[in-house]
């Protein structure tokens, strides 16, 4: 039994990681460099070839795959999957000694984003301290300047702003292509027009409405703010008592006044835990439409283009309460993982990852299941918890489709999808996991975009600060070998 070959899955430019090449009874055949390099070991005649991933500790010997084709690998007993593509990221990089859980933030008290500050297509990172916002302004290479004070205001500090009462987000309100802050105090909307260079200014009063005086609460309503219209820039609405509330932005950081523009029982139930209320654009008109998860189906109400909304109408009887789908074990998603510019309907249950394509029209095709990989039983040697291992939806590739980034317990994992369907999950970078310390709750971490070159990178708030992983796209796609 001999080496057949080595090629590296993951990393364009292998790190200097030795570690051992196994053969299919556990034995030592080769020693080989590279932390993602996968190797072949031959079977014999017509048998195909095993493939070794690195183990992730030394005393570990990782997974192994049969070969079967030019494009499946299976692992036995599991379902045959593609060859991974070589999704790459960099190494976890430190970048910022601040907003960590050493210089005292926290994730339940302290709203961190990474979002465009300046307009110039790259993240930054703004965040809603004890004493005010502070900002770090992106380099365009994945690093940031360091912390800066810009606001006394919308903090604990700063009028008594709480993360339990109060939502913070940043947004474009006058179609610029860069940030303000969105503020939903005790009395309204409150709003902070962002100055291109990461200031901001001081805050203003420009809504009676959405707001803890007016019965809106955290835990109950979900509150969007997102271009309705398709003019630009952003307008407000939210999941309320009575139903579907709307104030459209007036481009210049006020809003009309509130409308109740859908009052379906479909979407007037308060947002709780197994119905969620979200927005998508189901259709491709670049506006996004109402999408909640009921008790037994997923309802849609389409986006007239006005700020109002058509009739509440059950696009898909699966993926809800009914059906055996809870929060606790299953986060849901819609966006559009196809790259046909209509969201879809993206679900890890416990056997791993389906989809519901959508038609355009606010229905669904019914769900498929993709891959047996990011669930909760979908693995016995690599379960995913909700509260434990966060999988997120992002671009890896730049082609405008979503794809699949989880932080699991050995570290970050992809799955890139696309219009021919799914490949592989890729094990990518052995780090901002569970087993590394990493905690949901106490270390956030996202997607965006940080070099402005359309794909996304991967940013994680830790205890020293701020971590980043880099994309750097697709390694070489590995073949499978057989040989005498």
């Amino acid at each position: 039994m001999g080496l057949v070959g080595q090629h590296p899955a993951a990393f364009p430019r292998p790190p200097a990681t030795d570690f051992g090449v196994f053969s299919r009874d556990t034995v030592e055949v080769h020693r080989t460099t590279g932390l993602n390099v996968t190797c072949r070991v031959s079977l014999g005649p017509g048998l195909g070839s095993w493939l070794r991933v690195p183990p992730l500790l030394p005393d570990q010997i990782s997974r192994g795959y049969w070969f079967v084709s030019e494009s499946e690998a299976v692992e036995s007993p599991f379902s045959a999957w593609a060859v991974p593509d070589g999704q790459a990221f960099s190494l976890a990089r430190f970048v910022l000694a601040g907003f960590g859980s050493d210089q005292g933030w926290r994730e339940d008290t302290h709203p961190r984003y990474v979002t465009d500050l300046t307009g110039d297509g790259r993240g930054d990172i703004v965040g809603f301290g004890d004493d005010g916002v502070w900002v770090s302004l992106g380099d365009s290479s994945g690093g940031f300047s360091p912390p800066a004070y810009v606001l006394a205001a919308y903090a604990p500090n700063q009028g008594g702003w709480s993360s339990g009462r109060h939502l913070r987000v940043p947004a474009d309100l006058t179609g610029q292509g860069r940030r303000d802050i969105v503020a939903f105090g005790d009395d309204g909307v409150w709003i902070s027009l962002g100055d291109g260079s990461g200031g901001f200014s001081p805050p203003a009063y420009v809504l009676a409405g959405f707001g803890v005086n007016q019965g809106w609460r955290v835990e109950q309503h979900q509150r969007f703010v997102v271009d309705l219209t398709g003019n630009g820039w952003a307008d407000l609405l939210g999941y309320g008592d009575d139903g579907v509330v709307v104030a459209l932005g007036d481009g210049t950081g006020g809003f009309g006044p509130p409308q109740l523009v859908q009052t379906s029982d479909r979407f007037r139930h308060g947002s709780n835990a197994d119905h969620p209320d979200l927005l998508a654009d189901l259709t491709g008109d670049g506006r996004p439409d109402l999408v909640t998860f009921g008790s037994a189906g997923v309802w849609t109400s389409l986006n007239n283009g006005d700020g109002v909304f058509a009739e509440a109408h059950e696009g898909l009887h699966a993926l809800c309460a009914a059906q055996g789908w809870r929060a606790d074990r299953h986060p849901r998603f819609v966006a559009d993982v196809t790259g046909d510019g209509r969201a879809d309907v993206v679900a890890f249950g416990d056997q791993g990852v389906q989809v519901a394509r959508g038609r355009g029209d606010g229905t669904f095709d019914p769900p498929l299941h993709l891959v047996s990989f990011f669930g909760r039983q979908a693995m016995p040697d690599l379960e995913w918890h909700v509260g434990r291992d966060p999988r997120l939806l992002a671009d890896l590739t730049g082609n405008g489709a979503m794809d699949v980034v989880g932080f699991g317990d050995d570290g970050i994992w992809a799955l890139v999808l696309d219009t021919t369907g799914p490949k592989s999950p890729q094990f990518c970078v052995p780090d901002l996991g569970y087993g590394m310390g990493w905690r949901e709750g106490a270390h956030h971490r996202v997607a965006a975009d940080l070099t402005g070159d359309g794909r996304a990178d991967l940013v994680g708030f830790g205890d020293a600060g701020v971590y980043v992983c880099l994309n750097e796209g697709r390694g070489p796609v590995p073949r499978p070998v057989v040989t005498p």
